[in-house]
């Protein structure tokens, strides 16, 4: 093999090793060709140029195609390739198993910048969908058909908020997904407000100030802003009222009996 993708993550166990070292000892002398490719990404191909591993999605999961034989040596398969007795052919087995059996779970709290993506397994009515923005905007993005199913994809995240993304389906019904992105982390500054932010706020938001080193100035301050009156023992005694009355209500109705 002479290329592969060394960011699809079927080939995560190869990244501490060049590729050159663990495929030293492959050779591949037959495989089959492919030519409709429609919706397929090539993940490695052999010196000819020829793929070797196709990958496309495939209704709510993804398929991948190996252009020659998985079999073990023997007198028959021995002639498609030597994979079997290398340190690659294993590793790249338990990958891909992983890969393929893992459950289809897209990002939905997303970081400024972050693409969404969507993975939509229905048929789908047109080729946008509308995306709501945090700012109630509305864009159109993209919605590109591969196999049995779909995929959007919107890459203009800077506003933080929730998104909207609603695909129309092809039966008529609307699909409907949410996609959430988070502040920055270092918005939540902790340092202390300097003279003049103190003085926006009370000017702006009405805001009194107090010494927090003091408690009972906050106690104090607190206190005297408070209005209305206290209903907790009037409460109490309305309660205390009911529970009499019923119990002198049951004496009466049990009486009568």
């Amino acid at each position: 093999m002479a290329q592969i993708d060394p960011q699809h993550p079927i080939f995560n166990f190869m990244r501490d090793l060049p590729p050159a070292e663990i495929l030293a000892d492959a050779s591949v002398g037959r495989w089959f060709g492919t030519t409709d490719r429609v919706g397929a990404c090539v993940l490695a191909s052999y010196a000819s140029g020829e793929p070797f591993l196709l990958e496309r999605a495939y209704g709510r999961g993804n398929v991948v195609l190996m252009t020659t034989s998985l079999h073990d040596n023997n007198s028959v398969e021995s002639a498609w390739n030597t994979l079997h007795g290398t340190n690659f052919y294993l590793p790249m087995l338990q990958s891909l198993i992983r890969w393929l059996a893992q459950p289809e779970t897209p990002a939905r709290n997303l970081a400024i910048g972050q693409p969404i993506e969507a993975t939509i397994a229905n048929p789908v009515r047109g080729p946008t969908a509308q995306l709501t923005l945090p700012s109630g905007a509305t864009r159109q993005v993209e919605v590109t058909s591969t196999g049995q199913s779909a995929r959007a994809r919107f890459n203009d995240t800077q506003q933080p908020g929730r998104y909207t993304l609603r695909v129309p389906l092809a039966d008529g019904d609307e699909l409907v997904r949410y996609f959430v992105v988070l502040r920055p982390v270092d918005e939540a500054d902790p340092a202390p407000l300097s003279a003049q932010r103190w003085e926006w706020i009370t000017q702006r938001l009405g805001a009194r100030r107090i010494d927090e080193s003091s408690k009972p100035a906050i106690a104090a301050a607190v206190g005297s802003r408070r209005t209305g009156r206290e209903l907790f023992m009037p409460m109490i005694a309305l309660v205390g009222a009911l529970i009499l009355l019923e119990m002198g209500l049951t004496r009466i109705w049990a009486a009568e009996v």
